[in-house]
């Protein structure tokens, strides 16, 4: 028999995955609820917006616009949309889990090496950082997260993402700068990611009103290159500033805001006195034990090996790394190939 205990945390895995909108996450995750499977559409209507007797129009047009995010799925013709998204659903959630215990069985757990950590499963050791970066963004400012290459400023930019899906009034949007190559792409890309029509000054600020905004821009530094202009990051410094402003910003940067954009010479930075710094530290030795511990415990109870880390080996890992994520990862690959190598002998 199935297990569905993670069903829930699935369904809003598939909201980041899919890109839903606000009002779309509302209806999928009500409409795909186990408990709610049996109910009809006017019941689930009352759930998602409240009197249906008002709201049935705007209950269907959502439920179309959610139904187009999965058009490639729904192709078998035999069956309603939900019944074929739910066909769909359950065989990836049945398929997902089987296909990480298969993995696990050739991988080794400290990977990767470098890139975010995506898997909220193997996201590690930044819980405080998250809290703090939320308390402050309660308190109305945007947050700039510095911190040299390596330390886990993207994944944790994923993590703050994740987190804030779950948060009602809030629609998180991450864009990784490295992709893009001018104001336009920039402008294009926002507007794509809110499902908006593709515009900018006025015209943006009046259609981001209705929304409350948290965009989140990993390798910020990529703003100062020659393909964007000092416009766009005015722009955007205007957009977050204010008592009660459509957006707030979470940048993640290698150097301090106000060592950046040398072509605002004479000026502000433009994220400057609107972003609270929170420097990223590296992880001190009883994270680096925690993180080794759960990574070998997660994969441990997957793979069913007993391959561990002594004591002396992971004081030695945290003296040689600093508590560099990047660098404990590497050297914690490193001994769990040598082990498991020699342990196969």
């Amino acid at each position: 028999m199935e297990n569905w205990d993670r069903w829930d945390k699935f369904l809003k895995e598939i909201v980041v995955d899919y890109k839903l909108s606000r009002t779309e996450q509302d209806f999928f995750l009500e409409r795909f609820r186990r408990q709610n499977l049996n109910l009809d559409e006017k019941e689930v209507c009352i759930l998602v917006r409240g009197d249906c007797d008002i709201s049935w129009e705007a209950y269907k047009k959502c439920r179309a616009s959610a139904y187009r995010k999965f058009r490639e799925v729904l192709t078998d013709a035999n069956d309603t949309k939900k019944e074929a998204l739910l066909k769909w659903l359950e065989e990836k959630y049945s398929s997902q889990k089987n296909e990480t215990v298969k993995s696990l069985e050739y991988q080794n757990p400290f990977t990767p090496l470098s890139g975010a950590i995506a898997d909220p499963n193997l996201f590690f050791g930044r819980d405080k950082e998250i809290r703090e970066i939320f308390e402050t963004l309660n308190s109305g400012s945007s947050v700039a997260i510095i911190g040299e290459s390596g330390l886990g400023k993207s994944s944790l930019l994923k993590a703050i993402e994740r987190t804030a899906v779950h948060k009602s009034d809030i629609k998180p949007i991450y864009i990784d700068l490295r992709h893009l190559q001018s104001d336009d792409d920039f402008y294009a890309e926002l507007c794509n990611e809110i499902g908006i029509k593709i515009c900018q000054g006025r015209e943006l600020r009046h259609k981001l009103k209705p929304y409350r905004i948290l965009l989140l821009l990993d390798v910020v530094d990529n703003m100062r290159e020659n393909w964007f202009t000092n416009q766009v990051r005015s722009q955007l410094r205007a957009l977050a500033d204010g008592s009660d402003p459509p957006l707030r910003l979470v940048v993640a940067a290698s150097q301090s805001l106000d060592t950046l954009f040398l072509d605002s010479q004479n000026m502000t930075s433009p994220f400057e006195n609107i972003c609270r710094e929170h420097r990223l530290k590296p992880w001190n030795q009883e994270t680096v034990k925690n993180f080794i511990n759960s990574r070998l415990t997660y994969f441990v109870t997957q793979q069913l090996k007993c391959i561990q880390f002594d004591e002396n080996e992971i004081i030695k890992i945290y003296q040689e790394t600093g508590g560099h994520p990047q660098k404990v990862m590497q050297q914690c690959h490193d001994l769990y190939k040598y082990l498991n190598e020699n342990n196969e002998k």
